[in-house]
């Protein structure tokens, strides 16, 4: 999908924010990168943010993604988003490419998480940079999430393939975070980090302690709290199979875990990892290649796994079934 025009992006925007007043999105481009830069900011009044509310992509991927405002904080796909006890923010099934810009907070999907999100089944690609302006600025870069304040929050299934730039504070999953505010599981990175000072494979400001199943294939100036792995185990659909069925992974073609890819399972007798065709066999239509992402119940609410009952099931295509699944 291509927008190519600042106006009818606004308008749209504009557009989505009435008819659902409790998502504000922050602007984005999805074409390729302008031959030239243009003077945009933010019309006056708006608000960048994702509130008390849930946004799934369904699998898509924004390709081109290009944001750029180096003298802003709060910077991402989302810009600053916040949930409360009783609804929370959240962010799922969406994988961004191209490049992102800001001056401090700056993530690929959000760059500032401040209470009560969850962000899940999130992959970046895109180049993620935390620039000086002025005196200030160039802190807080993550490949998902720039920065989060509140232990309330949850990031998991989700991976980081895009560069990370920043002068201090740049990490592959999250740029920093506050006290015991590094809630993570099912993450991991292969993106490069590049940081002057506190850079992390997983998170730039200091050894966590609420990390579970993270894993990276290079060390920076912090380590802890994840395991170093190779290119090879990355790979052999090793780690793809220890990070859960969120993930999948095509052995021999896929150089790395990804979404909507096959199962990876472990035969126990040789130590191999394999894919197995007929695992898919009873939730996609004879001679389909498509494999499911996410399920969601008639109450809406996502799932990796199905359902007892009825299912919306979202494709890796792109399409959306109805599925029925019996109690096991």
């Amino acid at each position: 999908y291509y927008i190519m025009s600042f106006v009818a992006l606004y308008l749209i925007l504009f557009l989505y924010d009435t008819l659902s007043p409790s998502i504000l999105f922050f602007f984005f481009f999805l074409n390729e990168r302008p031959p030239h830069e243009f003077p945009i900011s933010p019309p006056a009044g708006s608000v960048r943010c994702l509130k008390e509310t849930a946004f799934t992509g369904c699998g898509h991927r924004i390709d081109g993604l290009y944001v750029n405002f180096p003298a802003t904080n709060n910077i991402g796909l989302f810009g600053y988003v916040k949930g409360t006890s009783s609804a929370r923010a959240s962010i799922s099934g969406i994988t961004v490419s191209g490049e992102v810009k800001g001056k401090q907070y700056v993530g690929g999907i959000a760059g500032y998480i401040n209470t009560y999100a969850n962000i899940d089944t999130c992959a970046n690609y895109a180049d993620v940079t935390a620039a000086i302006n002025g005196t200030s600025g160039g802190t807080y870069a993550g490949g998902i999430v720039g920065n989060i304040s509140s232990n309330s929050s949850l990031i998991s299934n989700c991976y980081n393939a895009g560069t990370v730039t920043a002068v201090s504070n740049a990490g592959g999953i999250i740029g920093g975070f506050s006290t015991n505010a590094d809630n993570l599981e099912n993450v991991y990175n292969i993106g490069e980090i590049k940081c002057e000072t506190l850079s992390s494979a997983i998170i730039g400001s200091k050894a966590a302690s609420n990390v579970k199943n993270a894993y990276a294939t290079k060390d920076y100036a912090l380590t802890g709290s994840y395991t170093l792995v190779t290119d090879e185990q990355m790979d052999s659909g090793e780690i793809a199979y220890k990070l859960g069925k969120a993930f999948g992974q095509k052995i021999g073609e896929d150089p790395y875990p990804v979404f909507g890819a096959p199962e990876v399972l472990l035969d126990e007798s040789t130590g191999k990892y394999y894919n197995n065709s007929s695992a898919i066999t009873d939730v996609t239509t004879d001679g389909a290649a498509a494999v499911p992402v996410m399920y969601y119940n008639l109450q809406g609410i996502p799932s990796v796994k199905p359902y007892e009952g009825l299912n919306i099931v979202c494709y890796s295509d792109g399409s959306a079934r109805k599925e029925y699944r019996k109690a096991e």
